[in-house]
């Protein structure tokens, strides 16, 4: 628990700390003050979009997938499984602790590891997959849109870290779709004997998450594209509550801008390493969209608005489901 307050603590100082700054550039410099001058419900939007997004589609996922392989779990296991899979994504360094959580998790529950697995595994590639088809397919406004978002040169570091990203993406989907290419290093480390029961069961966990990832595609094409389609929803609807808050404070940007430049920034902010990306995503949005309307401090109040509701407000409700569930904190303790 001391580690957690310490957690959340570093993601608000870090918060605070980067949002100061901005507004040094693009407001007065004082936070509340600026986040005073529109109505604080606007924050709202963002909350309720994250809410329904990443708490009840991605409960609705689980369940529907855990029904397919004949589980059943009580709704609010499957619920806290989101909700905490988020709140570990945002105090971890680039989002990194949501999915083992969540299998983790699972796992307590007596779902089978590779099976849970399979679950965020396909979800990750799935979201990858739809970013970097909707980033091809629209090439031409993808890169006439990086060219108005570019600041002073930035354009080319612009342009190779969405490269790079991209060829990262494709690469990890290559890797988490066909697992096992990975088992030539596990074997490596079967020549030596202290690692040899380690790497056997490496080796048959990789074996056992590609089997799990076959039969989902090869006997649960339509669960599988139920789930793609139901997390397009959910993206698509965490782009649409920024657009919002966007327009209420004036910001003259259509949806379709606005939309694949949230694609597009997604695959890289969150290498920044910071946890959960705070601070830098608000810098980095702050950026891009004030770039596109010319209006930077509106921008930043904006961003900010939108960020407090789909991020910040989410914190202290992470934390109360954790500190509210015996089932949880037992899962952390290791009782479960």
């Amino acid at each position: 628990m001391k580690k957690l307050i310490f957690q959340l603590l570093l993601v608000i100082v870090i918060g605070l700390t980067v949002n100061t700054i901005l507004g040094l550039f693009w407001g007065n410099g004082d936070i509340v003050r600026e986040i005073g001058r529109p109505s604080v419900l606007i924050a709202g939007i963002g909350f309720a979009a994250y809410f329904a997004g990443m708490y009840l589609i991605e409960t609705l996922r689980l369940v529907l997938i855990l029904r397919t392989f004949k589980i059943r779990l009580p709704f609010g296991v499957m619920f806290r499984n989101s909700v905490m899979g988020y709140f570990y994504s945002s105090i971890t360094p680039m989002a990194a602790g949501g999915q083992p959580f969540q299998i983790l998790h699972l796992k307590s529950h007596n779902v089978q590891p590779s099976l849970a697995s399979n679950i965020y595994i396909n979800r990750y590639v799935e979201h990858l997959v739809f970013s970097v088809l909707v980033i091809v397919g629209s090439f031409g406004f993808t890169f006439g849109l990086l060219e108005r978002m570019q600041a002073g040169s930035g354009l080319g570091v612009l342009v190779g870290g969405l490269s790079l990203s991209l060829g990262l993406a494709v690469l990890v989907s290559v890797g988490l779709i066909r697992p096992t290419i990975f088992s030539g290093v596990f074997h490596f480390f079967r020549r030596f004997p202290r690692l040899e029961a380690w790497g056997n069961k490496a080796v048959e966990y990789l074996n056992n998450v590609q089997k799990s990832i076959t039969t989902s595609w090869n006997h649960h094409i339509a669960l599988m594209l139920a789930d793609t389609a139901l997390g397009i929803v959910n993206t698509t609807l965490q782009a649409l509550s920024l657009w919002l808050t966007l327009c209420l404070l004036g910001q003259r940007l259509d949806f379709p801008t606005v939309f694949l430049a949230y694609v597009i920034l997604n695959l890289l902010v969150f290498y920044i390493p910071t946890p959960g990306a705070s601070g830098g995503i608000e810098g980095v949005y702050s950026l891009a969209f004030g770039t596109l309307s010319r209006d930077y401090s509106g921008v930043w109040s904006a961003v900010l608005l939108w960020r407090i509701g789909a991020y910040y407000l989410h914190l202290p409700l992470g934390l109360l489901m954790l500190l509210s569930s015996r089932d949880t904190r037992g899962f952390l303790l290791g009782r479960t």
